[in-house]
């Protein structure tokens, strides 16, 4: 049986090289009635996956290109799970694990991720639709589940979402919770709990934002030019420390006494 599936030019790996789905369909449904059989053809294809992957982490392990190439590589395995092996679990457990292993070959996989992640939340679905967006969510979240050190994803997510909430870098904030609440579905609200009250600091500081400018406005309070954009951030949920020194405002800092104190 073995022979069978390791021929040189009729065997799985050929299969797999020449994309012939439908023969990889037929030898499977052969061996699945033969004691052993799913097992032996599985373990064929998971060695042609696992050298696959790892030839992908050799070239492009160390920069964030390693993750749209790991997509193409899963899609491309999820179309023969589909085709050749009718979505068996098995099947399915198998490539599961593969890509595991695979994006445990660079530890540099989390970073990457979040890398991929930043990169495509400032400008990657600029031009997309709504469905192409969240459809590259799901894509997302399948090379998340094949990490095995989530919380070192976590912890550079939780960075560059910062980065883009404060400097106002993201192309849709729809999509920017979308993500966050597919990761609480996940691994649970503890793991994204200090990532949603980051959204909710922003909208704190918005909706103050905008009652100060329309005090500003309303009072006709000479700004003396000066551009003020405050962010209110609690202590504990924002992924950096508090500083220590104090802060020097410019001339306007009486506009700002006075407002605090309701004086305009």
């Amino acid at each position: 049986m073995k022979a069978i599936v390791d021929m040189d030019d009729l065997g799985v790996e050929h299969m797999l090289n020449n994309q012939m789905m439908d023969e990889l369909a037929r030898l499977f449904r052969f061996l699945e009635r033969v004691p052993g059989g799913v097992k032996t053809i599985l373990d064929c294809v998971s060695k042609h996956l696992r050298n696959l992957g790892r030839s992908v982490v050799n070239e492009h392990g160390d920069s964030v290109s390693l993750i749209p190439k790991a997509m193409e590589l899963r899609d491309r395995f999820d179309q023969i799970l589909q085709h050749s092996f009718d979505n068996q679990k098995l099947a399915r457990d198998m490539i599961a694990a593969d890509f595991e292993c695979i994006l445990s070959y660079t530890r540099k996989s989390p970073e990457n991720l979040s890398a991929f992640i930043d990169d495509m939340m400032r400008k990657g679905i600029r031009n997309m639709t709504r469905k192409e967006t969240y459809r590259l969510l799901d894509k997302v979240m399948v090379i998340f589940r094949a990490l095995q050190e989530k919380d070192l994803f976590e912890r550079y997510y939780k960075q560059h979402l910062a980065k883009r909430l404060l400097l106002n870098k993201s192309a849709s904030d729809e999509a920017e919770r979308a993500m966050v609440a597919k990761l609480r579905k996940e691994c649970g609200c503890l793991f994204t709990s200090k990532m949603e009250a980051m959204f909710k600091d922003m909208h704190t500081s918005n909706n103050m934002m905008k009652q100060f400018e329309e005090t500003v406005s309303s009072c006709r309070v000479d700004m003396h030019g000066v551009d003020i954009n405050v962010r209110v951030l609690t202590t504990g949920f924002w992924p950096w420390p508090l500083p220590r020194s104090k802060a020097t405002f410019p001339s306007p800092r009486g506009v700002l006494t006075n407002y605090s104190n309701g004086s305009i």
